[in-house]
Protein backbone atom coordinates (compact mmCIF):
# COMPACT_ATOMS: atom_id res chain seq x y z
CA UNK A 1 0.00 0.00 0.00
CA UNK A 2 1.26 3.44 -0.81
CA UNK A 3 0.50 6.61 1.03
CA UNK A 4 -0.59 9.78 -0.71
CA UNK A 5 1.52 12.16 1.35
CA UNK A 6 5.24 12.52 0.94
CA UNK A 7 7.66 13.70 3.61
CA UNK A 8 9.15 16.30 1.27
CA UNK A 9 5.83 18.06 0.77
CA UNK A 10 5.23 18.48 4.51
CA UNK A 11 8.81 19.66 5.00
CA UNK A 12 8.42 22.13 2.16
CA UNK A 13 5.17 23.39 3.66
CA UNK A 14 6.83 23.92 7.04
CA UNK A 15 9.73 25.72 5.34
CA UNK A 16 7.23 28.06 3.67
CA UNK A 17 5.52 28.76 6.99
CA UNK A 18 8.87 29.45 8.64
CA UNK A 19 9.82 31.78 5.79
CA UNK A 20 6.57 33.71 6.14
CA UNK A 21 7.00 34.10 9.91
CA UNK A 22 10.55 35.35 9.40
CA UNK A 23 9.24 37.91 6.89
CA UNK A 24 6.53 39.02 9.31
CA UNK A 25 8.97 39.32 12.20
CA UNK A 26 11.55 41.14 10.07
CA UNK A 27 9.02 43.62 8.72
CA UNK A 28 7.30 44.17 12.07
CA UNK A 29 10.53 44.65 14.03
CA UNK A 30 10.01 48.44 14.04
CA UNK A 31 6.64 48.06 15.74
CA UNK A 32 4.48 48.95 12.75
CA UNK A 33 4.21 47.56 9.25
CA UNK A 34 4.85 50.23 6.64
CA UNK A 35 3.32 50.11 3.12
CA UNK A 36 6.63 48.87 1.68
CA UNK A 37 6.72 46.18 4.36
CA UNK A 38 3.26 44.94 3.47
CA UNK A 39 4.31 44.81 -0.19
CA UNK A 40 7.34 42.67 0.71
CA UNK A 41 5.22 40.40 2.88
CA UNK A 42 2.68 40.05 0.06
CA UNK A 43 5.46 39.04 -2.36
CA UNK A 44 6.82 36.49 0.14
CA UNK A 45 3.38 34.94 0.61
CA UNK A 46 2.71 34.81 -3.15
CA UNK A 47 6.11 33.21 -3.77
CA UNK A 48 5.46 30.57 -1.10
CA UNK A 49 2.03 29.80 -2.52
CA UNK A 50 3.40 29.51 -6.07
CA UNK A 51 6.07 27.07 -4.87
CA UNK A 52 3.22 24.94 -3.53
CA UNK A 53 1.49 25.00 -6.91
CA UNK A 54 -1.16 27.66 -6.28
CA UNK A 55 -1.54 29.49 -9.60
CA UNK A 56 -1.10 33.26 -9.64
CA UNK A 57 -4.33 35.18 -10.12
CA UNK A 58 -5.79 38.59 -9.46
CA UNK A 59 -8.16 37.10 -6.88
CA UNK A 60 -5.28 35.57 -4.93
CA UNK A 61 -3.42 38.88 -4.94
CA UNK A 62 -6.50 40.75 -3.76
CA UNK A 63 -7.22 38.31 -0.93
CA UNK A 64 -3.59 38.29 0.23
CA UNK A 65 -3.39 42.10 0.13
CA UNK A 66 -6.60 42.31 2.19
CA UNK A 67 -5.32 39.84 4.80
CA UNK A 68 -1.97 41.60 5.12
CA UNK A 69 -3.58 45.03 5.45
CA UNK A 70 -5.98 43.73 8.12
CA UNK A 71 -3.00 42.22 9.97
CA UNK A 72 -1.10 45.51 9.74
CA UNK A 73 -4.02 47.53 11.08
CA UNK A 74 -4.88 45.12 13.88
CA UNK A 75 -1.38 44.57 15.20
CA UNK A 76 0.32 47.90 14.50
CA UNK A 77 -0.78 49.31 17.87
CA UNK A 78 0.50 46.39 19.95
Amino acid sequence: MSTSSSPTSSTSGQDNIDELWRAIERENSGGMLQPSSTDELLRAMKDAMERNGVPDSGAKSLVLAFIINVYARLFSDL
